[in-house]
C-alpha cells in the first residue's frame, strides 16, 4: 500500500485513499474547483462519492428487476408500507447492501411512518434470523450425523 503524501503514513482500511486506484484519485482532483481553498479536513468529499457509487449500484439493480418484470412498488394497491418494511427486513438479513438501499428508498419514497417501519422491519430481521439459524442448526446436525457414521465404521 503507497503512503500518504503530505503524512508519509499508509491510509487507513477505511479511508477513501485505500478503496480507489491511484487514476480514480488524480481524476477526482482534477474535477475539484482550483480556485476553492484548501480544507484540511476533507479534500475530498468522500460522502459524495459514496453516495454516487451507491446511487449507480441501485440503478443498476432496480434496471435489472425491471427487465424481469418487477414492479409495483410505487403503488399502494400493489405493494403496502408494511410489505416493503418485510422486504427491507429480509434484505438485511441477505446482506446486500445495494437490496437495503433500494427498500429504504421505496419506503422513503412513499413517506411510510417512521415506527410502522422499524416495527415490521425489525418483525422481519427477526424472523428471518430465526430462519437463518434453523437452516444452520440442520446443516449442522447432519454434519454430525455423517462424522458419527463414520467413526462407527
Amino acid at each position: 500500500m503507497t503512503k500518504h503524501r503530505r503524512t508519509g503514513r499508509a491510509p487507513s482500511i477505511n479511508s477513501i485513499g485505500a478503496r480507489i486506484t491511484e487514476e480514480q484519485g488524480l481524476r477526482l482532483a482534477a474535477a475539484s474547483d482550483p480556485d476553492r481553498p484548501f480544507r484540511k479536513k476533507r479534500s475530498i468529499n468522500t460522502d459524495d462519492i459514496g453516495v454516487e457509487q451507491l446511487a449507480g449500484a441501485m440503478k443498476r439493480k432496480l434496471a435489472k428487476c425491471r427487465a424481469a418484470g418487477r414492479g409495483g412498488w410505487d403503488s399502494p394497491l400493489d405493494c403496502s408500507i408494511e410489505r416493503l418494511a418485510a422486504m427491507l427486513g429480509e434484505a438485511v438479513c441477505k446482506g446486500d447492501p445495494v437490496d437495503v438501499a433500494n427498500f429504504a428508498m421505496m419506503l422513503h419514497v412513499r413517506g411510510g411512518d417512521h415506527q410502522l417501519i422499524a416495527q415490521t422491519a425489525m418483525r422481519a430481521l427477526l424472523w428471518g434470523s430465526r430462519e437463518d439459524q434453523s437452516e444452520r442448526i440442520a446443516e449442522l446436525e447432519k454434519q454430525l450425523a455423517g462424522a458419527k457414521v463414520g467413526a462407527a465404521k
